[in-house]
């Protein structure tokens, strides 16, 4: 009992040898890094153990992870995800379901929940993930963190395991704002921050547990009056989107490896997997995607919409495949927003709910405007902290 204990609640599937940091920016801060990003000398198995050895060896760092070696980061090993991060219930059929130290009755939420447990523990100070629709902002939300999902292209995906390659987006959580500025200075250009109008997203709020939105709407208006935008979609419409145009993709990054019958998936992945391998792909959606883009580039030109990051709270450890799929139902709408619009969005903690459970605030913005979201993400950590004293 205490073995199978020890296994739910470890974040890590493998260590790195003791590592040593070299002088710089970020000397001795220590990374967690997901398990579908490369790490010289570490099997790359992407939430499944029989992956690495059809993949072979990994003799290169991937490029963040690189950089935060060269800034004198320490890398301590890799992560538990959802498998081949295609989900957000934050377990794994193979390695099991990293403690959430913030509501230990509900999973971090996926993919990155690895990565999001080690920092929300205290394990790690900088946990490096990937976000396909969601996977460096849902985590971090769940566990109080900082979660940031760049823009789409800022960083490099060589040496990643792809999910959707026109998604898939490398990201990183802190449990502070000023680490978050450091990790983000040290991997991406940063444009100079700009004033932006903040528009609030009323169906978002509309569609939040009521506590969850209560208090994400307190921790808004510590800005002062906040107007309000309207999506030019439904949340439902988003989703249907957002599914139509991956599932193609994840066809393409992992049918053959699917029909070769040499994994053994987890339940709920491998029936997504079975119904993405049947998917086709449709110019229609494409053309729908640009258009949404083209509209809302334009806006979020002096805007930064606001809005909870997660309408409901993620999965109790004990749920079932049906209540995990409710889950995923009620919170993947919102975080594939800035997956189709490929902009960034940064959550930021801003309080808790009835329960204790975490509430995080999101900050989306266009296209390259990540120094803007981490100044008002400052801002906003600043005031939420002022506002308690």
């Amino acid at each position: 009992m205490e073995d199978h204990f020890q296994q739910l609640c470890d974040p890590f599937v493998v260590c790195a040898s003791t590592p040593t940091a070299v002088e710089g920016p970020l000397h001795g801060l220590r990374v967690a890094v997901k398990d579908n990003i490369d790490v010289a000398g570490l099997p790359t198995a992407a939430g499944n153990p029989h992956f690495a050895a059809l993949r072979g060896p990994v003799t290169q760092d991937h490029a963040c992870v690189a950089t935060l070696r060269h800034a004198g980061a320490l890398i301590l090993g890799k992560t538990v995800m959802d498998e081949f991060a295609y989900g957000a219930d934050g377990g794994n059929a193979h390695y099991g379901t990293p403690l959430n130290p913030r509501a230990p009755e509900h999973t971090c939420g996926g993919s990155s929940c690895g990565s999001a447990s080690a920092v929300a523990q205290g394990l790690a100070d900088i946990g490096l993930g990937t976000d396909t629709g969601g996977s460096t902002r849902i985590p971090p939300a769940a566990t109080g963190l900082f979660g940031l999902r760049p823009t789409h292209g800022a960083v490099s995906a060589v040496g990643v395991v792809p999910l959707a390659p026109s998604f898939d987006t490398v990201g990183w959580m802190t449990r502070d704002s000023a680490t978050m500025q450091s990790v983000s200075s040290a991997l991406l250009r940063l444009a100079p921050v700009r004033d932006a109008r903040l528009l609030l997203v009323p169906e978002i709020f509309a569609a939040s547990d009521t506590d969850l939105a209560a208090v994400a709407l307190a921790a808004a208006h510590t800005f002062g009056a906040c107007k309000e935008q309207a999506l030019p979609a439904t949340l439902a419409k988003w989703f249907e989107l957002y599914v139509g145009l991956t599932r193609p993709e994840i066809r393409a990054a992992h049918e053959n490896l699917v029909a070769s019958g040499q994994l053994q998936f987890g339940r709920q992945v491998g029936a997504r997997l079975a119904l993405a391998c049947g998917a086709h792909a449709n110019p229609v959606l494409e053309s729908r995607r640009a258009a949404v883009r083209s509209e809302l580039h334009t806006l979020l030109q002096n805007c930064v919409l606001v809005f909870p990051t997660l309408t409901t709270r993620t999965p109790r450890r004990d749920a079932s495949d049906a209540q995990r799929d409710a889950c995923r139902a009620r919170i993947l709408p919102v975080t594939v927003i800035a997956a189709l619009l490929g902009c960034p969005e940064l959550t930021v903690p801003v309080g808790v709910g009835n329960d204790g459970f975490p509430v995080a605030l999101s900050l989306l913005g266009a296209p390259n405007s990540e120094a803007t979201l981490l100044h008002y993400g400052a801002v906003l950590a600043g005031l939420r902290c002022d506002h308690h004293e």
